[in-house]
């Protein structure tokens, strides 16, 4: 074979390429050798003798019925925290609960709504406590400093909103709060934090507006109690306008209908 036949031949030769089934086959054989040459053979018997314990059937269930233990066990504790109030074991499972939820809400006036919605709930355990029949002091002093923190970061986050729901919002908390106030005995109001003080105002306002309704049944040292009020009110002192509104005690004026009830006669 003459020297140009040679070469040409040789050209046919590089233009051949290898059948992709076998090069593939290849691969795989060639790292599959350098895996077991590399691999500690006690490590992957060990890692084989694991994996042929766990799929026993005896250990399957074992671990199901575990799995199905710890969310069972977790829902129970989860629905025995619903009713849980501040001073009991299951609060902390409570609270983590709603700060979940909070966690979730992405939209800024839900997130105030539902900060409103916490120091409500708040309320209620102080409420609740009160009426348990043991002796709860501890409880009640836990309920009210939980109060206070929910109140507090309640008002702030109502300060965001609009007028007309920052008005609300704020007179439903007051009234709720004054409400619970009676009924436990329990002094919530703090006049030392600033944030409260939207909540001063409101009640004030609303006192003033009743006062001046029935101004003719006040006293005259009470009618000169109001006037004062007015003038810390006008000055934005809201908590020292509630202190002296809450020293009035409209009283009707018994005495001239039975005056005037005499002259009839």
């Amino acid at each position: 074979m003459d020297e140009f036949t040679l070469g040409k031949k040789i050209g046919e030769l590089k233009q051949i390429k290898p059948n992709a089934q076998w090069v593939s086959l290849a691969k795989s054989q060639i790292v599959q050798t350098t895996f077991e040459k590399t691999t500690n053979p006690s490590f992957r018997e060990a890692a084989i003798n694991i994996f042929n314990y766990i799929k026993q059937p005896q250990l399957v269930t074992a671990l199901a019925s575990f799995a199905l233990f710890t969310i069972g066990s977790v829902s129970f504790a989860a629905v025995a925290a619903k009713d849980a109030v501040p001073g009991e074991p299951l609060y902390i499972v409570k609270h983590a609960q709603e700060n979940l939820r909070m966690a979730t809400i992405t939209s800024p006036q839900q997130k105030v709504i539902a900060q409103f919605e916490r120091a409500s709930i708040r309320l209620d355990e102080l409420d609740k406590v009160s009426k348990q029949s043991e002796n709860n002091q501890d409880k009640k002093l836990a309920a009210i400093t939980e109060i206070k923190k929910a109140v507090t970061q309640a008002t702030k986050d109502i300060a965001s909103l609009p007028a007309d729901e920052q008005a609300s919002l704020i007179g439903q908390l007051a009234n709720k709060i004054q409400t619970v106030e009676k009924n436990t005995n329990a002094a919530i109001m703090d006049d030392k934090e600033p944030s409260y003080e939207s909540i001063y105002k409101f009640l004030a306002d609303s006192e003033i507006k009743e006062l001046d309704a029935n101004a003719k049944n006040l006293t005259t040292n009470q009618k000169r109690l109001l006037s004062q009020a007015k003038g810390l009110f006008d000055v934005q002192k809201y908590s020292e306008a509630l202190d002296v509104i809450y020293q009035i005690q409209p009283q009707p004026k018994i005495e001239e209908t039975s005056t005037s009830d005499t002259t009839a006669k």
